[in-house]
């Protein structure tokens, strides 16, 4: 499970033994809290990146992956239900 502040995360993953096909769960969000600001992620998607920081690993990304605004969002808005994100 990764799960560290996005400004931590190169300096976390440095120096580790290879990944060898390793599943790593990256539940990182380019996103840190207080000011809610958007890392630079210069056009790629979090997940390329933590994929190149993990090479030879098998990569999941889980949770964290939608904005506070839609997660804090009425799941009824849009026609949804309890336990259902409808993103429109």
């Amino acid at each position: 499970m990764l799960a560290v502040p996005w400004k931590h995360l190169r300096g976390r993953l440095a120096d580790l033994p290879p990944w060898d096909g390793r599943i790593v769960v990256d539940m990182t969000n380019p996103i840190g809290p207080k000011e809610f600001k958007g890392g630079v992620l210069g056009g790629r998607t979090s997940s390329e990146i933590v994929a190149d920081l993990v090479p030879g690993a098998r990569l999941v990304k889980a949770g964290n992956t939608l904005a506070p605004l839609v997660l804090g969002a009425d799941p009824h808005e849009g026609g949804g239900r309890p336990g259902h994100l409808h993103v429109g």
